[in-house]
């Protein structure tokens, strides 16, 4: 019997990908928000910005420009996607393995294990 409040999401999420319903096994909560831009941090403002936060399967590499710099490379494997609104936060359940995190010029990458229940917030590059 479930009282309110007596599940955390990550006994939620765990129960979600079991094997009986069709899932290789447990996987992993990632929930965040997308810092907002700017330059100093406005007490009265609200604590996340809105936008679309991507996950890419894998993880930023880098490559030579040949004149010196080097360039992010990311994966191209899209396996998730949310759209945030200003203020509010993504969620996404996702199998064991490196992703990367997406929001505008941010990134962040992440880690996940079974069972997980990770909060990772995308920072902002506008700066």
């Amino acid at each position: 019997m479930w009282r309110r409040g007596g599940a955390s999401l990550a006994a939620v999420a765990t129960l979600l990908s079991c094997d009986a319903f069709g899932n290789s096994g447990p996987k992993g909560v990632v929930a965040g928000g997308i810092i907002p831009c700017s330059g100093l941090l406005d007490q009265n403002g609200p604590p996340y910005a809105g936008g679309t936060v991507s996950v890419l399967k894998g993880q930023v590499t880098w490559k030579s420009n040949g004149q010196g710099n080097m360039t992010d490379i990311f994966p191209t494997t899209r396996v998730a996607q949310q759209a945030v609104e200003t203020g509010g936060t993504y969620w996404f359940l996702l199998d064991p393995g490196r992703y990367v995190l997406q929001a505008g010029p941010g990134y962040v990458g992440v880690t996940v294990q079974p069972g997980d229940d990770l909060s990772v917030d995308v920072p902002n590059l506008c700066i």
